[in-house]
Formats: C-alpha cells, structure tokens, sequence
C-alpha cells in the first residue's frame, strides 16, 4: 500500500521529502552542538569571571586589612601614647593629666582622618580603658589611678591575646554603641620591651561594605559576599543578612569552609545560583562571588532560539529551492518523454529498412571476401621477401662488425708502433750524447798531445822519443774526433728519419682511427637497417594476420547480416516496449495515473516536424550500394537529420544541467 502510494507521488515530491528531512537533520545537529559548545564555553568563562572577582576581592581585602593592622601598630608605638599609660598611675599635680588630654586628641585626629574606624582606644594593662576617640575630657573625672571612661574590657578574647605582645584581629562582633557588625584590631603598647597596654581599633564593617563590597557587580545578579570563618556572613550587598546568616547551617556552605577555593552550583532560595569562593589563611575570611545561573544561561538560551529561527528559515528557502529545480528537471524530462514516443515509432519503421539493408551487407561481404583472399596471397609473397632482405641485412651487419674488429687491430698496431719509434728516437738521443762525450774526449786528448809535444821539445834529445809518442797520441785523437763526428751525423740523420717515421705513423693512425669512424657508422646503419628489415618483416606477417581475421570477420558479418533481418522483427516489438517504459516514465515524473495516456498523446505539429529517421525504400542515408541491379533505387534524395529534429530542446530548457 505505501509502496502504491510512492510510485503516484511525483518527482518533485520524491526529491522534496528526502532533502528537507537531510537538512533539518543536519542542521539539528549543528543548531545541538553549537548549542551545547556555546553553554559550555560561556560556563567556562562565567567560572573564571566569578574566581577572578573572588581572588582579585579577596586580595584588596587582605591588603586593606593588613595596612590598618599597620595603622594600629605604628599608633601603638607613638611617644605620646606610651607616656600617657605611664603617666596614668600618677597624681593629676605631676601633670599626668596632660599627656592623657593629648593622646585623646591623637587618637580624635586618627579616626577624623580614617572614618572606617568607629572607636580608637588605649587600654591599660589592668584592662581599663584609659581613654578612646570618642571620649569628652573633663579634668574632675581624672585623678591618681582612674580612667576617663570607666570601661574595663579585661574579659575580652582580643585583649587577653593583645596583652601577651601579639597583634590580633578578632572575630566580627556587634558594636556596643552603634549595633552595628564590627572587627577589632588590637596591638600591643610596650615600654622598654614591657608590654604596658594595648590600643585597639573597631572597624565598621557597614562601611567597608559600602566601600568595597558593593561596588562588585557580576552582570545583573551577581554580586560578592564575605563570611568569616565560622560561617557568619560579615559583609553582603543585603543588610539584612549581615550577621543573621549562617552558611555554616547549609551544605554549601560547609563545604566551602572546609576548601580554601572552589565552584559550586547551589540552589539557594528556589533560584540556581554559581558560587566561586576563596579563604585567606590569615584571617580566616571568604570572599564568595555569586551569581544566578539562569542570567549566564540567557545568551545560550537566545542562540538556541535563533537557531530554530535559522532551521526554520533553511528548511522554506531549500523547499522553495527544490521546488523550483524540480519544475525545471520535470519540463525537459516531459518533453524528453514526449520526443521517445515519437522516436519508438520511428524505430519501427526503421526495423524494416535494417532488414532490407542486411540483405545489401551480405552481398557486399561476400565480394569483400574474394578481393580478401587474393590480398592475403600478394601479402604472403611480399612477407617471404622482406624476410630475405632480412637475412642478408643481418649477414651484411656480420661482415660490418668483422670489418669493425679488423680496423681497430689494426689501430692498435699503430699505437704498439709509434710506441716502439718512440723509444727508437729516444734512444738516437742517448747515442748522440755518448757521441758527443767521445768527441769531448778526443778534443781533451788533442790537447794533450800538443802539450807532451811542447813538453818534448823543451827536453831535447832526452825528449824525441815522448815526442814520437805524443805525435801518436795526438793522431789518434784526431781520428777518434772524426769518427765521432761522423757518429754524430749519422745518428742525426737518423733521428731525421725516425722523427718522420714518426710524424708519418701519426698520420697513419689518424687515418686508421677515421676509417674506424667510418666502420662504425656503417656498422649502425647496417644494424639498423636489419632491425628495420625484420620489424618491416614482422610488419608484413601482422598484416597478412589481420587480412586473415578480416576475412573471418567478413564471413561472420555475411552471417550476421541475415540476422540482422530476424533482429529488425524483433526490433519492432521492443519498440512497443519502449513505448511503455516512456509511459511509465511520464508517470514517475507527473505522479498521476493519466500520465501514461497523456505521454503518447502527442501534437500533431510535431509529429509533422520530425522527419523519419529512414527512407521508405529502406537505404541508410550517405549508404552506397554495392550491387545496384539487386537493390531499387530511391526516389527522392535521402534527407540529412539532425539530432535536435527528433528531440527538440531549447537552450533555455537545460541551461540549469
């Protein structure tokens, strides 16, 4: 039943539903966890705001604090203070009353010039007040051992702890004389490193309040508070909680006194509220920052609506998209569906005109056949040759390389011989000295000769027969120098000889290298033209192959030409079925049940317009006969068709695929 109801849906509806549903689901999951990264981000920040606001609050706290602790030790330590509580034991005639007149005014000008001090005192170390910033001085109300205010606060925690040499701030307290939430800081006064009092400072915490705790603001909730360390609330934005609430009565607020820092999400008074809390160790005071989580909630809150808007807003525009790309699909396809009618039609027309062209294949096949065969006979006779050229292509490169081998022996020869002339002259070089030192010699023994003469001659007769000698001697040097020169010339005219022995042997091998040159170049021609002698043989038998497939293959078309004919028949019926499965697509597209009956109902204008896609006399257009006396002629000269005739779209229809 649903799947009967999809099939009549259109295709603008099959393309609507499933990609609204993808983008409300992809933009959920964007719209949820840009939701949830922004709750955790601003929680994030929110959580850092609010430690900061308690840490940097704190810090002024405890430094503020810490300077009127200053304040009250340097007091301590002024002249006049110390010599008023040593002076406050004495007769009003010693003028001890003066050094009290003067320290209460001291302690009147400390607290005009710091107003967060409700009281200033100086305490004796009996624990009588000696006398206090607000104290009237009247001269009768002193004298030896007493005290201008009357007050003893010996019981008191702060001044018990003061008077053993430590400064103290105590527990927060409410004043005796304003009401009001107070903190005392006393230190101790010490004479000679003798603690003889203490002076003692009660600060209004209303005014601190004011000063620097409301002030804080965190957004349009928030706010900062401070607790001491027994829980009491000792500083809020609301009087009415001062000193009347007592976390410590609370879970949160146990836990926050047992941690020096933390966050905590607390409900407090019906309202869901983020606390971030820091302690000091030293006065034991927490500063707590505060603030409603639905505030910081807000801005997420709005970003979760604005992105239903957005969702929203994304789900009209891609309906309105889809909407509109689905009527420019749906009219092509209508026309598209329109035009496959008219062609199924031409189709079967056609069937008949492909039989009779079949019959004019199998002709021509046949003749095709024959001309094949005695291509095949020409193409063996032209294979058998080049296989010859070939083969004496590959005896010719034999002798080409024999002739290569040869002529390099032959080079090396040369080298062997220019070599062995080489030694030749170098040794004519040798003989030449050798020559050259006998004919030294010879000279030498000349002179010799003539000076043994010279000598004979001045000895007389005693010296004819030396004379002889000389005389030999000297003849035979003569004939050793000529036969050394004559040595010389022939050993010159022979280095003459070599040297063009020589130069004529470097021309030879010159030749022989170029004739080499020569040889292996013939070599790669002949070994080209054998490579080119047997791909040109493989060539020819890859030829003679393909004539013989071509052969096979025309004998098959001779058969598949006849059926062909049967194929035309049976190309008929399919066209019929084309015919329905048009039909079918017109009602996928429109989504109606009259689509089918309204797809095969076509204009007659464009019945009329479409040409037939074959001549009735069933020729193929630009087909040539091959047999005319077989095959009847057309009457009329076969019209070109163009394939925008038989599906007529304009450019303006699919200029958006």
């Amino acid at each position: 039943m649903y799947r009967r109801k999809l099939m009549k849906t259109g295709l603008r509806e099959k393309f609507l539903i499933p990609t609204l549903l993808l983008i409300l689901m992809g933009t959920s999951l964007t719209a949820t966890i840009s939701f949830f990264n922004s709750k955790r981000t601003l929680r994030s920040q929110i959580n850092a705001q609010l430690q900061q606001n308690a840490q940097s609050t704190l810090e002024y706290i405890v430094s503020w604090v810490e300077n009127r602790k200053q304040d009250i030790i340097l007091w301590a330590q002024q002249s006049t203070i110390t010599q008023a509580i040593n002076m406050a034991g004495v007769d009003e005639d010693s003028g001890s009353f003066i050094f009290i007149k003067e320290a209460c005014e001291n302690l009147k000008n400390y607290k005009k010039a710091h107003p967060y001090f409700e009281e200033i005192a100086i305490v004796k170390a009996d624990g009588n007040v000696l006398t206090t910033s607000k104290t009237e001085i009247q001269e009768e109300t002193t004298g030896a051992g007493r005290t201008m205010t009357g007050r003893n606060i010996k019981e008191l925690q702060f001044f018990q702890k003061s008077i053993q040499g430590t400064v103290i701030i105590s527990d927060v307290t409410v004043s005796e004389f304003s009401s009001k939430p107070v903190v005392t800081i006393a230190a101790p006064i010490k004479s000679a490193d003798t603690v003889i009092g203490i002076l003692y400072g009660v600060v209004d915490l209303p005014y601190f309040t004011k000063k620097f705790v409301e002030p804080i603001k965190i957004g349009q909730t928030g706010y900062v508070y401070i607790v001491d360390s027994n829980g009491m609330v000792i500083s809020h934005p609301d009087p009415s909680k001062i000193m009347q609430l007592n976390i410590k009565s609370f879970e949160y607020g146990q836990r926050m006194l047992s941690q020096e820092e933390g966050l905590l999400e607390q409900d407090i008074e019906g309202k869901k509220i983020m606390l971030a809390f820091k302690k000091d160790r030293g006065i034991g005071w927490t500063v707590v920052a505060s603030v409603e989580s639905d505030e910081i909630m807000q801005p997420v809150r709005q970003l979760g609506w604005l992105n239903l808007i957005m969702t929203i807003v994304i789900l009209l525009l891609a309906a309105v998209v889809i909407i509109y790309v689905a009527a420019r699909v749906t009219k092509p396809i209508n026309t598209i569906t329109s035009s496959l009618n008219l062609v199924a039609e031409q189709v079967s027309d056609a069937a008949h005109q492909i039989s009779q062209s079949s019959q004019q294949l199998a002709q021509g096949a046949s003749s095709q056949a024959s001309s094949i065969e005695e291509t095949s006979a020409s193409l063996e006779e032209l294979a058998s040759m080049a296989s010859h050229n070939a083969d004496n292509a590959q005896q010719a490169n034999t002798l080409s390389n024999d002739a290569k081998q040869a002529a390099l022996n032959g080079s090396t020869s040369m080298d062997v011989l220019m070599k062995a002339m080489e030694a030749i002259n170098q040794s004519s070089k040798e003989v030449a000295k050798v020559a050259k030192g006998i004919e030294e010699i010879a000279f030498q023994t000349n002179l010799l000769a003539l000076n043994a003469a010279v000598e004979a001659a001045r000895a007389g007769e005693a010296g004819k027969g030396f004379a002889v000698v000389a005389e030999e001697v000297r003849n035979l040097a003569q004939r050793a120098s000529e036969q050394a020169k004559t040595t010389s010339e022939l050993i010159t005219e022979s280095r003459t000889r070599t040297k063009d022995g020589i130069r004529q042997a470097a021309e030879a091998n010159k030749v022989l290298k170029e004739i080499l040159d020569c040889v292996n170049k013939v070599a790669s021609l002949v070994t080209e033209i054998a490579a080119a002698s047997r791909e040109q043989a493989q060539g020819i038998d890859q030829i003679n192959q393909a004539v013989s497939t071509m052969d096979h293959i025309v004998q098959q078309n001779s058969a598949s030409s006849e059926q062909s004919a049967s194929a035309s028949q049976q190309l008929s019926a399919q066209s019929l079925h084309m015919k329905e499965l048009v039909s079918k697509l017109a009602a996928l597209v429109s989504g109606t049940g009259m689509a089918a009956e309204s797809s095969t109902a076509l204009p007659e204008t464009s019945t009329k317009s479409a040409p037939p896609l074959f001549t009735k006399h069933g020729n193929i257009p630009g087909q040539k006969m091959l047999k005319k006396e077989n095959v009847a002629q057309p009457k009329s000269k076969p019209v070109e068709v163009r394939p925008e005739e038989i599906i007529p779209f304009d450019e303006d229809e699919l200029k958006d695929f």
